[in-house]
């Protein structure tokens, strides 16, 4: 087969957008849902699985980190994730200003309530969907330990991953301060993905006409869990079927030219649907619209707002810090 870790690293970037693409529908549930119960069952059990799917890519393209060092790498993390995620909450104050004032009520702003929000982001954050981005970084800062882990002997790799995975499913809650609770919850995915990509586990002698079947069945695998629920062997089934699904990927050539356009859009979209979203809800609920219209419309505008954005932000062409900085703050810029 080669080393297709260029081409495969696309295609594991593109799963990672999709998995985003998911999370983006999950939000397009408005407040007043009078659908089926089996569609919004449906809707609610995806944000598990697809999130999963992300942490599992985002280790797996976390790799590279050794090559640039971990001050460097960090450095780019930093300014990758938590520039829009100081930013977007620090600018979506003004409605939430303007719609306080509407509705007539006080608006409070104090030191210590805006820190708790950035301490605090999925329990009390300004725009909670942003929570991913510290948890992301926080797993990005443990690197070291999770490369240590993942170069050892494979008793130590088999022992790492049962233990992370143990406490995946500890059934206790931790406080969501600093992401902690997140991080109980996804830090194994992310350590699976960068254990099978940093050891070539991904590697696997799958014939490039074979790749497809297996992806597929690694997807089947993937989803059967939402039928599970909370089962002894959900966890099982997320990590038999995202590894098939990443090995797959690591037989395929070039992305399609629709997956090459989509791909570097995922962080935007994600970033910018939920702002643009509430606002769709609002109005809809504002004007009473019937729910399924606006659903609808919250995933249109959710997913045309921010590639537009995108659109717009790659016109300008200056390099200088204001450029720079606005291409940070809409997940552009990769760093």
């Amino acid at each position: 087969m080669g080393d297709n870790r260029s081409g495969r690293r696309n295609w594991i970037a593109l799963l990672q957008t999709l998995s985003m693409l998911l999370v983006v529908v999950h939000h397009s549930v408005p407040h007043g849902y009078a659908g089926p119960t089996w569609l919004l069952a449906l809707v609610n059990a995806i944000r598990w699985p697809a999130l999963a799917c992300f942490f599992l890519t985002s280790g797996a393209l976390a790799t590279r980190w050794r090559a640039r060092g971990w001050g460097k790498y960090m450095k780019g993390r930093f300014l990758r994730l938590m520039t829009p995620f100081f930013f977007i909450n620090l600018l979506m104050l003004a409605p939430r200003y303007v719609a306080a004032r509407a509705l007539g009520s006080k608006f409070r702003l104090s030191l210590s309530w805006l820190a708790l929000s950035f301490l605090n982001p999925h329990g009390q954050g300004i725009m909670p969907h942003l929570w991913y981005l510290p948890t992301l970084f926080i797993c990005a800062a443990l690197l070291p330990l999770i490369d240590l882990s993942a170069w050892r002997s494979r008793a130590v790799r088999v022992a790492t991953g049962a233990a992370l995975l143990a406490l995946s499913a500890w059934p206790v809650t931790l406080p969501t301060l600093l992401c902690l609770n997140e991080i109980k919850l996804y830090l194994f995915w992310y350590w699976l993905g960068y254990a099978l990509s940093a050891t070539r586990g991904l590697d696997c002698p799958v014939p490039r006409k074979y790749a497809p079947l297996v992806g597929v069945a690694g997807l089947a695998v993937f989803l059967s869990a939402l039928a599970m629920a909370d089962g002894p062997l959900t966890p099982a089934a997320f990590m038999a079927g995202g590894a098939a699904l990443l090995v797959s990927l690591s037989a395929l050539g070039g992305l399609p030219a629709w997956a090459a356009w989509l791909s570097p859009r995922g962080f935007t979209i994600y970033l910018l649907s939920l702002c643009a979203q509430n606002l769709v809800e609002a109005v809809g609920y504002g004007v009473g619209c019937p729910w399924a219209l606006t659903a609808a419309a919250m995933l249109v505008v959710g997913l045309t707002v921010p590639c537009l954005v995108y659109a717009l932000g790659g016109k300008i062409k200056s390099a200088s810090p204001a450029a720079n900085l606005l291409r940070l703050i809409v997940g552009m810029k990769t760093l």
